[in-house]
């Protein structure tokens, strides 16, 4: 009984503990995710900072269920003004860690309202935010602030230093959470749709007429040429499937190299559906850092890793 909660309490703490992770990685994890998010937000919320604030205002048909609860019923144009450029400027300062905690919550408060005018004017809910929502979660309730930051540069008395174990957990629950996004992606589709999802490429053919038809055949030729062989289309559903349900195999390889070769994969799949399908998740490749330890990364680039470094003392 005792060595079998012994093989318990080690394959846990291998799990939460075991990467040798460079203590500063946290903070720079932070770093990228909130130089990310800026351009992410971009490339989503940038068509409601372009409506007429002068112009007619119009009531939402269908509001996303928070709007109902706080009841939200109308476009403000100037409140997507502000939010979006809070938005932008809670990024900024989460990257450089000022009132880093505040940050992040001003953060997803923003992406919050921001995601709600879209979904609502649009009527339909968007997944995109999901996974970096998770790990800006992580990232406010780690010790995220305490590394490469201004919070701790301008801390009056002592520092504590934080420990590994303090930069593994909330790395690993980042990774966690990315990796199962993906395999319950793949569950649902066969819950939904059975194994005739597989059996032929019908369901990515009748994917692609919707998204082009939706879009204007003219903006996605290569998704309309696609529909005209079912072999490509059974192929894509095949590749779909394998890299969702083999996503979780990540937390378990410890090459890197094996890891950029994933990767590289990854950014393919999602690079390939924005050219095909318009399916807007191009951004999202860039979360896939922090199944890396950034520190060696950034050291190829002197002047960058200078500039970082110069935001707080060494606590490693």
């Amino acid at each position: 009984m005792n060595n079998s909660k012994s093989i318990t309490n080690n394959w846990w703490n291998t799990l939460w503990f075991s990467e040798n992770y460079s203590i500063d990685n946290l903070g720079l994890i932070r770093i990228w995710i909130g130089f990310s998010l800026i351009i992410l937000n971009f490339s989503q919320f940038i068509s409601l900072i372009t409506i007429d604030i002068n112009g007619p205002s119009f009531y939402y048909i269908e509001p996303i269920w928070y709007f109902e609860l706080l009841g939200i019923e109308r476009v403000n144009p100037i409140m997507n003004y502000v939010g979006f450029i809070v938005l932008q400027l809670a990024c900024l300062t989460m990257m450089v860690g000022y009132k880093t905690r505040v940050s992040i919550v001003a953060v997803i408060i923003c992406i919050f309202y921001l995601k709600g005018v879209r979904d609502s004017a649009a009527g339909d809910v968007h997944h995109r935010y999901l996974m970096w929502m998770n790990v800006l979660i992580m990232l406010l309730v780690s010790r995220s602030k305490d590394i490469l930051s201004l919070d701790n540069l301008f801390r009056k008395g002592m520092r504590k230093a934080v420990e590994m174990w303090e930069v593994n957990w909330p790395i690993k629950m980042m990774q966690i959470y990315v990796c199962f996004f993906y395999f319950i992606s793949a569950v649902a589709k066969l819950r939904v749709s059975g194994l005739n999802w597989v059996m032929d490429g019908t369901a990515v053919q009748k994917m692609l007429l919707t998204k082009t038809a939706r879009w204007n055949f003219e903006t996605l030729p290569w998704g309309q040429t696609m529909m005209e062989y079912p072999a490509i289309s059974w192929f894509a559903v095949l590749f779909t499937l394998t890299f969702e349900f083999g996503f979780p195999i990540i937390l378990l390889i410890k090459s890197t190299r094996f890891k950029i070769y994933f990767f590289i994969g990854v950014m393919f799949f999602h690079i390939s559906n924005t050219f095909l399908a318009g399916v807007g998740f191009w951004v999202t490749p860039l979360l896939f850092l922090i199944f890396f330890d950034l520190k060696p990364i950034l050291q190829r680039f002197p002047a960058l890793h200078r500039l970082i470094y110069r935001l707080q003392p060494q606590l490693s």
